[in-house]
């Protein structure tokens, strides 16, 4: 298994980029105060009473967490984060690493990297690392 900016929780994500968008002064401050009034008490409550109410389905915490998934992870894993990432920040991927059983793990942070740049960031440490990986585990 390879994972690239993998979180922990849905949760921790989105008050990551609501904090990032409310605080950012690069950012309108329409859209800055559009995530201020989505990160008021209860309107994640009810954005998922009324989601649950059109598909059935429960956003309760356990859905958006991938921690107890990962300790059933039975295969070789790579993870893999950028420590520029300010959507999911290497210590928040590193709580995925570490709630992973499995001993064939490895953890790779590419310097310099945001979310989704961690390969054009640097490609041939990227590959490098990717395809070591590769070669020792299959």
């Amino acid at each position: 298994m390879i994972g690239d900016g993998a979180y922990p929780t849905g949760k921790g994500v989105s008050d990551d980029i609501g904090r990032y968008f409310i605080h950012s002064p690069k950012v309108s401050f329409p859209l800055r105060a559009l995530f201020f009034a989505a990160s008021l008490p209860g309107v994640a409550r009810s954005t998922a009473f009324v989601y649950r109410l059109r598909t059935g389905i429960d956003l309760g915490p356990d859905l958006l967490s991938v921690i107890p998934t990962a300790g059933r992870i039975k295969v070789p894993a790579l993870l893999i984060s950028g420590d520029r990432d300010w959507i999911v920040p290497t210590e928040k991927a590193r709580q995925v690493f570490l709630a992973i059983a499995e001993s064939r793990k490895q953890f790779l942070v590419i310097p310099g990297a945001a979310h989704d740049t961690t390969y054009t960031t640097s490609p041939a440490l990227y590959a490098g690392a990717v395809l070591s990986f590769l070669n020792k585990y299959i």
